[in-house]
């Protein structure tokens, strides 16, 4: 699978690691974690991090909607792209 990864810190933990503001929140343990799903992301703010909502692995240069992007690439399943890292 690729480019995928897993979210299993819980708010306290976050909280400690990078020192995060605001309300705490319930975050879900979360496996095999696919581009274009919505994530909680840290990123600084005034007086400290903030976890807010994104969408990962979206390019800055995307100009369509996003279901655009999770449509079929040409009749190619998922099962027939292959990744290669490194």
């Amino acid at each position: 699978m690729c480019g995928r990864f897993t979210q299993h810190l819980s708010w306290d933990e976050l909280h400690w690691l990078a020192g995060l503001i605001g309300q705490p929140r319930n975050l879900a343990l979360r496996y095999s974690i696919a581009p274009t799903t919505r994530i909680e992301v840290i990123r600084p703010a005034a007086g400290g991090n903030e976890l807010v909502p994104m969408r990962w692995l979206v390019p800055a240069w995307w100009k369509k909607p996003i279901s655009a992007s999770l449509a079929p690439l040409g009749g190619i399943s998922g099962e027939d792209v292959k990744c290669q890292l490194g």
